[in-house]
């Protein structure tokens, strides 16, 4: 998809960083990361509300393992997936930015900044969210980054 596309994990001068802090949510397999290799299926959550049941606790303790040592995780995850999480089991703060074009939410770019994002800050660890500028984004405060 297009989160995914804008990622361009081929092309990323840090794998070995992509791989250490990236979790992928996936409807059938949990969390996973980028090197996992998956069978191709179609499933998502809002096919099936069992599934956030399902996951909900696996990806939380998951988490909590990942992220002992982490005071922050960033979630550019979608609506879907990012409702599994608690952030009270997790007692980590949890960053989720919001990605507008012209001032309204667009489905399809917003999963490509969320993309963009995850790439700009395996490629440059050094710089905070807010720092995010890729395509014209701009940071307008509260993790809301704009663009015309």
């Amino acid at each position: 998809g297009p989160a995914f596309k804008a990622l361009d994990y081929e092309s990323l001068t840090n794998k070995q960083r992509a791989d250490e802090s990236l979790l992928i949510g996936d409807a059938y397999y949990g969390l996973i990361e980028p090197l996992t290799q998956i069978h191709h299926y179609r499933l998502d959550f809002s096919m099936n509300s069992k599934l956030l049941s399902f996951w909900k606790d696996s990806v939380n303790e998951v988490l909590k393992k990942k992220l002992i040592h982490k005071s922050v995780l960033i979630d550019l995850s979608s609506e879907e997936y990012s409702q599994l999480l608690d952030p009270e089991s997790l007692s980590i703060t949890i960053i989720r930015p919001t990605f507008l074009n012209s001032g309204k939410l667009v489905s399809f770019h917003a999963k490509r900044a969320r993309g963009l994002m995850a790439r700009f800050l395996i490629e440059n660890p050094q710089k905070k969210v807010e720092d995010f500028n890729l395509e014209g984004y701009l940071h307008v405060g509260n993790y809301v980054f704009t663009k015309d």
